[in-house]
């Protein structure tokens, strides 16, 4: 033991002796990564991202004693939705309630702000953790590049 303390002393002993003679290149090295840290951070942009999830709760009451008034399957339920969230009316509402790509709407067609909103909009199946893999929830996002609208 006494010899691989003695071992470890001097490699700890040599170690701060090279950072004491070399410590302008530890500082200067340090300070181009900082700074280079900082100038790529400034030009990454920022991304802001809303979710909410939607929980489809299944008819409760039994069959027998309530006929249920729809038969589609829960896929197409998804599918339905997504077409109704990413539809040309409903999204121009939502843009003009919200005001939404103001700088955007003097430069640019009504067109061309709706396929960068539905960009913007990300529709996700969750699926559930039961063997049958049903889907029962969604998430729906929206990601934008300002906090505020």
């Amino acid at each position: 033991m006494p010899e691989d303390e003695i071992n470890i002393n001097q490699t700890v002993d040599r170690l701060w002796g090279v950072l004491a003679r070399r410590r302008w290149w530890v500082l200067l090295a340090s300070a181009l990564a900082t700074m280079g840290t900082l100038v790529a951070l400034s030009l990454i942009p920022n991304r802001y991202t809303s979710e909410a999830t939607l929980l489809v709760v299944q008819q409760q009451i039994p069959q027998r004693f309530v006929l249920p008034t729809t038969t589609t399957d829960m896929r197409e339920a998804l599918q339905a939705t997504t077409e109704e969230v990413l539809s040309r009316t409903r999204l121009l509402a939502v843009i003009d309630e919200f005001g939404l790509y103001a700088e955007d709407r003097r430069h640019y067609s009504p067109e061309a702000i709706l396929s960068e909103m539905r960009r913007d909009i990300t529709i996700q199946p969750i699926e559930s953790q039961s063997p049958q893999k049903d889907i029962n929830s969604f998430k729906i996002s929206f990601i934008a590049h300002t906090p505020q609208f």
